[in-house]
């Protein structure tokens, strides 16, 4: 980003989803102000490198998040690892008949990748990712069909051993914002219990 000479400048790091240690970053330069300065004044050039110097401090501050995040994902993944038997199943306000939704189940590993089951036969798989730093909690579910990549965005929340998933239609660029799943919304929400090994 160029900062010309009438331009005021500011990084602000910080926020509720962010690291303990990008906030020590983001609160030891919570403010840079680059102030106008006439090009030919001496202290220009001094003004323009502090600008310029910002940009590693806040790459380093993207790298800490992201480091933090993967964390957060790797040690969510070993609680999601396992079979989760569906209980309960709703689409666009119509809920799935028990009988027939306690049918499903669906196989996580370490990596993410699933595998969704029907009366033990495997149906379908893909993979996924997942953001526990998100408010709620984010997942999105990839598969192939046709030679086309699909993706399922939703949210998540994970109590011991139920897990609680809602997401949208294929290709659909809103994510759920709760976990609900109402007529005409288009949305799943889905209730698994994981299975005793």
């Amino acid at each position: 980003m160029w900062c010309g000479p009438k331009a005021t400048f500011r990084l602000r790091c910080g926020g509720a989803n962010h690291s303990p240690a990008l906030l020590i970053i983001g609160r030891c330069f919570s403010e840079v102000v680059a102030t106008p300065v006439d090009s030919a004044s001496p202290y220009f050039k001094e003004r323009n490198a502090m600008r310029w110097s910002i940009l590693p401090l806040f790459a380093v501050c993207l790298l800490i998040a992201a480091d933090d995040k993967d964390a957060a994902a790797k040690k969510e993944r070993e609680k999601i690892v396992g079979t989760w038997k569906v209980i309960t199943m709703e689409r666009d306000g119509n809920k799935i008949d028990e009988d027939m939704a306690t049918q499903f189940s669906v196989v996580f590993d370490a990596e993410g990748k699933w595998t969704l089951k029907i009366a033990g036969n495997d149906l379908m798989d893909g993979t996924s990712a997942i953001d526990p730093t998100k408010k709620p909690k984010e997942i999105d579910f990839k598969y192939s069909q046709d030679g086309d990549e699909k993706v399922l965005k939703g949210i998540y929340e994970l109590d011991g051993e139920k897990f609680k998933v809602c997401y949208g239609s294929p290709g659909a660029d809103k994510r759920p914002s709760g976990f609900e799943a109402k007529a005409g919304s288009g949305l799943t929400l889905t209730v698994y219990e994981k299975e005793k090994k």
